[in-house]
């Protein structure tokens, strides 16, 4: 759930593309193939790398099958296969009347082409490196592993990339391998992502103490809950004026049948008693939100139900569908941020698979947090679970347990609830309370690595979608397109050297003669070419961005052909080049001004609009507190309450918390109970405190 298709998605976007935001050149021989484990995935997958990275053409986005007919891969593009296709006998990794190469072959000939380097990206890598078992998973795993290390015949892939929330499996198999050079993992920290908003903030898991048969009270309960966020949701909706509503799923999963016909009997049993409790509990239920993607089967009309078969691709789009059947196609990579409410009618106690399950479960539906805690959590009724290894992977999906990340992050509340109490505004709190809370200023905490013209340019897009500010990006480029004329005229002198330099290239030449003591040498200069400006200005745009960069020099370059037609775009690029190379102290001091006067023109805004942003739907207000925490020094923002707030009501081992009074959420006794965090002397301060 931390976005990972999406960071890969810039990774290659960067790799083929370049990227002036990351400073990274790109690879003119990149190829990438992406496996996954199922053709549903790739195509989840494509769709997603569609909608994220938007200079990939979607033409270089490519499904792999057995009418490819080419003899290697191309450069620059991305192309998706899986282990499934490679079977032996299939029609892929055979020679036909329209494909002279077999996809061996092809990948052979991919990888000894020395101007192309192939990149491999492993999807949900756990899947392909367990270890074997005798089963049709065991060759799929054989084939990947294959594909990665190569056997004799076929060459080993230089680079593999393995993507997973539990990539234990694969680091190991990786560490087995000969000839590897092993990188470091990258490892996504669950808070920061969560401070991102794409997490939830809390995962709510219902399990029981004891043993017995508790599925149809879990199937009831878990419908509660569902139709309870559907409600919630459709009042928030309504609330901030969003232009599509959000439709929560319940997802149901069964376990495995028997592969016989009593076995698909029972299994029929089980849905109907599943559909008939969530319909007796669900108001709205329609005879067609239902749906089911059990890979064994086609359609399912069963009792007074009939269940069409859908792609765990088309689930989210699919918003009629209300109540989900599943097996295992949503325990890996599936990908559904309405999915709110899971009833898992499975055994489950290992960790890697219970650890890809939950993960499911946390992805917030709007990609950010709202003001009703209850809305920013999961929920799962798990009957049959195992409790301790569920809760420490809980905590482990939502970062509670020591964070990964390269420096510390202040947690923004991650919990894990197996009691949970919902909170709202207490109602013997007076409201001028909540008033004074709200007018309290806050002070966000800097970014650490700031991008002051990005920060601008990003709030200047805001200001116009709201309509706050006339013109505003016309406004911020004469501004900072006034920094740069200032800059070429008070530093032509060093303008003029660095462009120079620019276009020549300076050529030590050394000559040696029979008979004589030493070499000669001398000096030459000779005229760069094109690409060595074009490189050099490349520097520029990544210090300026793309924008600012591109826009001045076309200004300076539209300028100079009204003087002259002939006028030299080279030379001119030369020049605005060189800006960025002038300084002072060590410090690049056109640089530094431009991104002064680029924050100097955000604070003015931000300042000059704080009331009118206020005014703006969550969302909207979100969006700018963004704006604000790009900046390079601590900026005040707005306080805002939560409406609503989800807490434990219990200890671990089920005793009920002390309840206080006087906090401004409360339950519906006016009372909240206290965080079992706090430590012996803050306890004694609330206690002391609400006892006043």
């Amino acid at each position: 759930g931390s976005g990972k298709t999406v960071i890969a998605s810039t990774v290659i976007e960067s790799l083929v593309h370049g990227s002036t935001e990351f400073d990274v050149e790109p690879d003119p021989g990149a190829v990438i193939l992406w496996i996954s484990k199922d053709p549903s995935l790739n195509e989840q997958t494509r769709s997603r790398i569609i909608e994220s990275a938007d200079r990939i053409p979607v033409g270089d986005l490519v499904l792999l099958d057995k009418d490819f007919a080419e003899d290697q891969l191309q450069k620059g593009t991305v192309y998706f296969i899986n282990p499934d296709k490679l079977r032996a006998g299939g029609l892929f990794v055979r020679k036909t009347n329209n494909r002279a190469a077999t996809f061996w072959d092809i990948l052979n000939n991919t990888i000894r082409d020395p101007s192309l380097t192939l990149y491999v990206i492993l999807d949900e890598a756990h899947e392909g490196m367990k270890p074997p078992k005798r089963s049709d998973v065991e060759e799929r795993q054989t084939i990947v592993r294959t594909l990665i290390n190569g056997n004799g015949e076929h060459d080993p892939v230089p680079i593999v990339w393995g993507i997973s929330a539990t990539v234990d499996r694969f680091t190991t198999a990786m560490a087995q391998t000969e000839n590897r050079t092993s990188k470091s993992n990258v490892v996504i920290d669950p808070v920061r992502v969560q401070a991102s908003g794409l997490l939830k903030n809390s995962l709510v898991l219902d399990i029981p103490d004891e043993k017995g048969d508790f599925e149809t009270s879990m199937v009831r309960d878990g419908t509660l809950e569902f139709v309870e966020v559907s409600k919630r949701w459709h009042d928030y909706v309504t609330q901030e004026s969003l232009p599509e509503p959000v439709l929560p799923l319940l997802v149901v999963q069964i376990p495995n049948k028997d592969n016989s016909a009593q076995g698909e009997q029972d299994e029929d049993k089980t849905i109907v008693r599943v559909l008939d409790t969530v319909r007796k509990n669900f108001p709205d239920f329609q005879d067609d939100c239902i749906a089911h993607v059990l890979g064994d089967r086609g359609d399912i009309a069963v009792g007074s139900y009939t269940l069409p078969r859908i792609k765990p691709q088309d689930i989210q789009a699919s918003t009629h569908v209300r109540v989900l059947i599943a097996k295992d196609a949503v325990s890996t990579g599936w990908d559904c941020p309405r999915a709110e409410v899971l009833i898992s009618l499975r055994p489950a106690n290992d960790k890697t698979y219970i650890t890809q399950l939950l993960g499911r479960m946390v992805r917030t539906p709007l990609a950010r947090a709202t003001n009703d805690d209850r809305l920013n959590s999961a929920s799962c009724f798990l009957p049959h679970f195992d409790r301790p290894t569920a809760r420490s992977v809980a905590e482990e999906i939502m970062g509670i347990k020591a964070g990964t990340g390269p420096e510390p992050v202040e947690p923004v509340g991650p919990k894990v609830l197996f009691s949970p109490v919902d909170l709202v505004w207490n109602t013997t709190v007076p409201v001028e309370v909540g008033n004074l809370l709200c007018d309290l200023p806050s002070l966000q905490k800097p970014s650490s690595s700031p991008k002051p013209i990005k920060r601008a340019l990003e709030a200047a897009a805001a200001l116009a979608q709201d309509l706050l500010v006339e013109k505003p990006n016309a406004a911020l480029q004469e501004n900072l397109y006034g920094v740069l004329d200032g800059a070429m005229a008070q530093f032509k002198a060093d303008v003029e050297s660095h462009a120079k330099a620019i276009q020549e290239a300076e050529i030590r030449r050394f000559k040696a003669e029979r008979g004589t003591s030493a070499a000669e040498d001398e000096s030459l200069r000779r005229a760069a070419d094109e690409n060595t400006v074009k490189e050099a200005f490349g520097h520029t745009r990544r210090a300026l961005s793309t924008t600012v960069a591109n826009g001045y020099l076309k200004r300076l370059y539209a300028d100079a052909i009204v003087e002259d037609l002939h006028a030299d775009l080279t030379a001119i690029q030369a020049r605005v080049a060189a800006l960025s190379r002038i300084e002072k102290n060590g410090e690049p001091v056109v640089v530094r001004a431009v991104e002064d006067a680029a924050d100097k023109q955000v604070r003015e805004w931000l300042d000059g609009n704080r009331d009118a942003i206020a005014l703006l739907n969550e969302a909207r207000r979100d969006a700018y507190d963004g704006i604000r925490g790009m900046a390079r020094d601590p900026e005040i923002v707005r306080t805002e309450l939560p409406t609503a707030l989800r807490v434990e009501g219990s200890t671990e081992n089920g005793t009920p918390l002390p309840r206080l009074t006087k906090h401004v959420l409360s339950d519906g006794n006016s009372e909240v109970p206290l965080d079992p965090k706090f430590n012996a002397w803050e306890r004694k301060v609330i206690e002391r405190e609400t006892a006043r």
